[in-house]
């Protein structure tokens, strides 16, 4: 890859995702009951009673959510495959793109409520170079 180029996941970071806690019915209508940002390394955290509840992923980029994308133009990202392979703990549990459902039960803590994303685009690249003699090759010498 040239130098200066950059991939498709380049500006995505796990910090600063919002993610929301719907209430127990885990309905993802109206207002959260609980609102928290991922930390650098993604990661997040709620305190609650047991219940049903829903958690919904808001991913922002260039000021923009990734769900609400310019007319015209699809997300630049999307959320990756749910629920793949045996171990919860690596695997992506958002369904409809960005929620995941949950019961959390008395006694018990709820971890691995996660979300993966992939990139929706594609790379592009390629070089320019001054052909010094003319062969319509890039050859070592040539100036890029």
């Amino acid at each position: 890859m040239p130098t200066g180029a950059s991939r498709p996941y380049a500006s995505f970071a796990p910090a600063d995702i919002a993610v929301n806690l719907y209430p127990p019915g885990g309905f993802v209508l109206g207002d959260p009951l609980v609102r928290r940002r991922t930390d650098n390394e993604g990661r997040y955290e709620f305190r609650v009673p047991p219940g049903n509840y829903a958690v919904k992923f808001l991913v922002k980029h260039a000021n923009r959510a990734w769900d609400d994308p310019l007319p015209g133009h699809p997300p630049s990202v999307a959320a990756t495959l749910q629920n793949v392979g045996n171990d919860d703990s690596v695997d992506s549990d958002a369904e409809w793109g960005d929620i995941v459902r949950l019961v959390v039960t008395s006694g018990a803590d709820t971890r691995g409520v996660d979300i993966g994303y992939r990139s929706r685009l594609n790379v592009v690249e390629g070089h320019s170079w001054y052909d010094v003699n003319r062969n319509g090759l890039r050859e070592a010498g040539e100036p890029a």
